[in-house]
């Protein structure tokens, strides 16, 4: 007995019998393929994480400036699309979705073993090493899920013993097939499956492309092996999705216009997130938006744009973005709304400041942008509701913000009052162990409780304080967090304990489908926002806040993405929104312009935060690791977290003019940089030890050489001998870390030269808090010569000097030149190979604190990316 690879819907005929088949379906009817609960029908993974980068500067974007112009829908002439009679009526046309004549199909054995596997025709199954259905513990512990019983497209998997019992459903189409999740039982003991996990193993011929369809269900295995694997068997979407997969085939002797048909199939018939406005989402609608979507961001470029009011934001944009050609702004919250996290303000709020008619300002502006030929793209913050949120917690706290329980009031407590004895509800666990109970995020607070309307902040938690009586002691509580005053309660009053991200934001529940759903009217808050002002981009930053039950972020986003009527890009903290499907298709999906860091080049000045402003190499190196992490996309941005560039920056800092020459190179170079050359740039580019960042003993300076091609100058700072110093590397939320020597002119350093012998460069800067300047140095090494300068170095210059020049350079905190100062060299002022000693000394023998980089350089690297360029 098995399941035959073939699905008859009632309006869709797959084909089995060889025919070509197609369907026709009234616009406005549900052309979602499969039965029952279709699984994933608006979700889509995201990525990487880490807390800090919420307030980092992130990427991804989408305005291609002269390609960056609004096509509409994006879809060109329609075969669904709806007209109008004369009398005004809508009247409907037929939207075809067809399929060839070859068939696909995915069949089990009685043991819920492949038993053939078959896609378009082609025979992809291999045989079996014995794997299929099997249940993991939290050990790893595996019970093989043997006991099949097969009806139909339908599959019941179980232990001998026949409980727990899985139910799949099998959706097979010419070009792809699916597998759904569609049962658990017993349903009244699903809590006992936490910490299990279901997985499908099976192996196969040729390249499999897989699509998670939510985030219920993830993929893994090999180039021969794939498993699918369920791990929150004890929860569902709220559209009752279990986790479902969609697999075709990504061979290489598949053509890209057959991997595109097929993932075009993914997108028509699994029910995930479509542009508002499609009528008919066919795949000619569907290839033609992808080859729009091509068009619109290919070679795309940004600018993280800072500005006080809207003349200076206007100014900007005229002498700085339009002249240079730069496809897309990106406006960080400091612009165009009041607060990063919201607080006292809404999610949208646009900052008055800056946009004096708010939203009417902020659209005039992405108007003269999209005139211009530029798109645009806001930070935004996944929806947390503040503490002094004006909607949600003025009055009344709203009761559909996320608790881990609720319980009341042991003792009556005065407006004073800062511990609170409290008695949870039967069945409510500690907090902490809530989190990972409910697929929480771990970046979620749990110690802020509400009695009455009042939100309340407790550090301490005592769950043994009363243990008969269970009783929990809340101590050294805040009292009025938020607008609402503090109040005395009465013994028994109900309390209710509230998450809050890392702090700051309480979260709305996943409600969506719910009646009176919290996160429908964020999500609607969101995406109406989004299509009022135009945006070419979905960012949403502070992802935590949605990490609320497992899948309800991918579920969050792919529905926002449902708002857009023209072609996006989109962000979450690592990668886009899976709801960007466009960027699977063969011409886009190794197009770096969509990777999630940007190639940046930065500008900073010195400020209070103790991070310096930006030199030369600063910027060099931020590019070369912005290559290494497989970026294209150029930008010019501030290595500050949340900060752009502003009129200040541009006016203040003594490079700006080399450092806007490199970004336009970069826009040049990026979008046809050559595999080879990001091969030598990985060659001296390592990942950081525990980090996502990388790290060199080389920063790759661009330049041309005389032959007037692009060439790397490797520059090599030496570090001391006893390995200390740490190699040059990104810090991410304060761009560029270079490598230095931080000594007092007592010191003589011992350095390694891995490099050929050569005159020395070096920068050498005093300490900003130091109390002495550097008069008069000398620079001496051992065995060669020595260089003395005639001048001051005042704390927070920077002193410069290359190779063989006949001056030394003296430039304040901003890299503004102050002067040229004059040297005298005694000997030969150069470095051997190997080990190199050298000291700094003040010209009236003060000890003085400095910070040092001596510079070495290797043979010039000449770019293939030059072939591209002529």
């Amino acid at each position: 007995m098995k399941i035959i690879g073939c699905l008859f819907l009632v309006w869709l005929l797959v084909g089995c019998g060889g025919e070509t088949s197609s369907t026709e379906t009234t616009l406005g009817t549900d052309t979602s393929a499969g039965s029952e609960n279709d699984a994933g029908s608006e979700e889509g993974t995201d990525s990487e994480d880490d807390t800090d980068s919420e307030e980092g500067i992130d990427s991804e974007d989408d305005t291609g400036s002269e390609e960056g112009a609004d096509s509409g829908d994006g879809t060109g002439p329609e075969e669904g699309a709806d007209s109008e009679n004369e009398d005004g009526d809508s009247t409907s046309t037929v939207c075809t979705l067809e399929q060839d004549d070859e068939t696909s199909e995915w069949t089990f054995d009685t043991a819920g073993k492949t038993l053939t596997f078959k896609i378009h025709g082609e025979d992809l199954f291999k045989s079996y090493d014995g794997a299929g259905f099997s249940l993991l513990d939290s050990d790893d512990n595996t019970t093989a899920l043997s006991n099949v019983v097969i009806s139909g497209n339908e599959l019941t998997v179980s232990a001998t013993g026949g409980l727990p019992r899985f139910t799949f459903r099998v959706d097979t189409y010419s070009r792809h097939v699916s597998l759904h999740m569609i049962k658990v039982e017993p349903a009244s003991n699903l809590d006992e499956l936490r910490g299990y996990s279901l997985e499908l193993r099976f192996r196969h011929t040729g390249t499999l492309g897989l699509e998670t369809l939510n985030d219920l269900v993830s993929i893994g295995g090999n180039t021969t092996t794939k498993t699918v694997a369920w791990s929150y068997l004890w929860t569902s979407l709220n559209d009752g999705s279990l986790g479902s997969v969609a697999i075709y085939n990504d061979s290489d002797s598949q053509a890209d216009t057959d991997v595109d048909s097929s993932l075009a199939s993914v997108w028509m018939f699994e029910g995930l997130p479509v542009p508002e406005g499609q009528t008919c989402w066919n795949e000619s609608n569907i290839i033609t938006w992808v080859d729009n979507y091509e068009k619109k961001f290919d070679g795309m470029s940004e600018v993280l744009l800072h500005a006080d009011s809207l003349e200076e934001l206007y100014a900007l944009t005229n002498s700085l973005v339009i002249p240079n050609k730069i496809s897309r702004v990106y406006l960080h919250t400091a612009t165009w709304k009041f607060e990063y996290w919201p607080n006292h303000y809404g999610r949208v709020q646009v900052n008055t400041d800056v946009f004096p008619k708010g939203e009417a300002d902020l659209i005039d502006y992405a108007d003269y942008l999209r005139e211009n030929g530029i798109m645009f793209h806001l930070h935004f913050l996944a929806p947390g509701i503040g503490p002094n949120d004006p909607v949600y917690a003025d009055g009344t706290i709203d009761r559909r913000i996320l608790g881990w329980g609720n319980g009341t009031l042991v003792a009556a407590i005065d407006s004073e009052d800062t511990t609170i004895y409290f008695h949870p509800d039967e069945g409510v666990g500690l907090p902490e162990d809530t989190i990972a109970y409910n697929g929480v995020s771990a970046n979620m607070d749990t110690n802020w409780v509400r009695i009455g309307e009042e939100l309340i902040e407790c550090q301490t938690f005592d769950y043994d304080y009363d243990e008969v009586e269970n009783i929990w002691e809340l101590s050294d509580c805040s009292r009025q967090i938020g607008l609402n005053p503090a109040l005395a309660y009465e013994a028994g009053t109900e309390i209710a304990g509230l998450y809050a991200v890392l702090g700051r934001n309480l979260v709305p529940a996943y409600d969506l489908d719910q009646p009176n759903s919290l996160m429908q009217e964020l999500l609607d808050e969101y995406g109406s926002f989004l299509a009022r002002v135009g945006l070419d981009h979905i960012h949403l930053d502070g992802r935590h806040t949605l990490d609320v039950a497992p899948g309800a972020l991918r579920d969050f986003q792919n529905r926002l993405y449902s708002y857009t009527n023209k072609p996006v890009t989109s962000s979450t903290v690592g990668s886009s929104i899976d709801a960007n499907m466009e960027q699977r298709f063969s011409q886009l999906r190794d197009n770096k312009v969509y990777t999630y860091n940007p190639l940046d080049v930065g500008l900073r000045l010195n400020n209070d935060k103790k991070y310096p402003a930006t030199s030369w190499l600063h910027s060099q190196f931020s590019v070369q690791e912005g290559i290494r992490q497989d970026s294209r996309r150029v930008q010019l941005m501030v290595h500050e977290s949340g900060v752009g560039i502003s009129q200040d920056i541009l006016d203040g800092h003594g490079l700006s003019a080399e450092v806007l020459e490199l970004f336009t190179e970069w826009q040049v170079l990026a979008p046809v940089f050559d595999d080879e050359d990001a091969e030598y740039v990985a060659n001296v580019t390592t990942q950081k030890s525990g980090s996502v960042r990388f790290e060199s003993e080389y920063i790759l300076v661009l330049n041309k050489n005389s032959a007037g091609n692009y060439i790397f100058t490797p520059r090599h700072i030496m570090g001391q001998t006893s390995g200390e110093d740490e190699l040059t590397y990104v810090w991410q939320e304060k761009g560029t870390v270079l490598r230095q020597q931080v000594v007092d002119t007592s010191t003589t350093l011992s350095l390694t030269n891995p490099l050929n012998e050569q005159a020395l460069s070096y920068v050498i800067s005093v300490d900003h808090e130091e109390s002495n300047s550097l008069v008069n140095p000398t620079i001496s090494i051992a065995d060669s010569g020595s260089m003395t300068v005639s001048g001051t170095v005042a704390p927070g210059q920077y002193l410069q000097y290359e190779a063989s020049s006949a001056t030394a350079q003296l430039f304040d905190e901003n890299w503004n030149l102050l002067g040229n100062l004059s040297i005298t060299v005694n000997g030969v002022f150069s470095v051997n190979t190997g080990t190199v000693m050298i000291n700094v000394v003040d010209g009236d023998a003060k000890n003085v604190a400095i910070e040092t980089q001596f510079i070495v350089n290797d043979d010039d690297y000449v770019l293939k990316t030059n072939e591209h360029l002529q």
